[in-house]
């Protein structure tokens, strides 16, 4: 299917990517998973879950395999290739694929759609930021950019000749750092998200400073709690008694 792995389509942090091709003709994207450890089971689960996934902005799994220790999943192939050479100028092959910042915000608004899909059908308990970062350093981005829309500073926009790309990137600075506040009551949800994309400038709030350091904890979260957890196809309630 895959022609001995000849055709290569990228590698990343899971495996290696490759490009195949099913018997009917179709062409596919097939992932292989490396250190694949255990009995298979996590993998069939996530597999499922997986498949239960359907949204116009989430690449549609094909199929799997699992044969001993190896390992992969079985994407649609997206002819176009990734957006990472679309987005990034040193990528571009020529002037006439680098896209515009209203497409590039459009792009944005698409992802966080599809994320709001993937939290409304999924709960799972990956932590969302890295604490082995080391964030003191003056060039940790978040610090950086936040500091710059305090004092209402250039972000280093030059490329952008209107105001409307402007205000289209500053407004999607505010809502990426209201995403990685460290105190989960400060992040919005995900149907809030497209909702700040889709709204106006002027109704963004600068959010807090973004620190990786764990706010103090209220002797509520320091006491043993009974939690009982319930959901809905849009929120998640966590309800405890001491």
């Amino acid at each position: 299917m895959t022609n001995s792995f000849k055709d290569k389509l990228g590698q990343g942090g899971y495996g290696g990517v490759y490009k195949g091709k099913l018997q009917d003709g179709c062409f596919v994207a097939v992932k292989v998973l490396k250190e694949s450890k255990g009995d298979g089971e996590e993998f069939i689960n996530e597999v499922a879950s997986i498949s239960r996934t359907s949204h116009v902005n989430i690449v549609t799994l094909k199929g799997f395999c699992f044969e001993g220790s190896n390992r992969a999943l079985i994407y649609e192939f997206l002819h176009n290739g990734s957006l990472e050479k679309f987005i990034y100028k040193g990528n571009a092959s020529n002037s006439d694929h680098q896209l515009g910042w209203e497409t590039l915000y459009k792009i944005a608004v698409g992802i966080a759609r599809g994320l709001e899909y993937l939290h409304r059908e999924m709960v799972g308990g990956r932590k969302n930021i890295d604490v082995s970062v080391d964030c003191t350093s003056e060039i940790y981005f978040p610090h950086w950019i936040y500091k710059r829309l305090e004092l209402d500073e250039e972000l280093g926009l030059q490329d952008l000749l209107n105001e409307a790309d402007q205000e289209g990137v500053r407004k999607m600075i505010l809502v990426s750092l209201w995403c990685i506040q460290t105190d989960p009551s400060n992040r919005p949800p995900m149907s809030r998200v497209v909702e700040m994309l889709e709204g106006s400038l002027d109704s963004l709030q600068i959010p807090p400073k973004p620190f990786l350091s764990s706010p103090p904890r209220s002797p509520l979260d320091s006491s043993t709690v009974m939690v009982s957890l319930q959901y809905d196809s849009e929120h998640l309630f966590l309800q405890g008694n001491p």
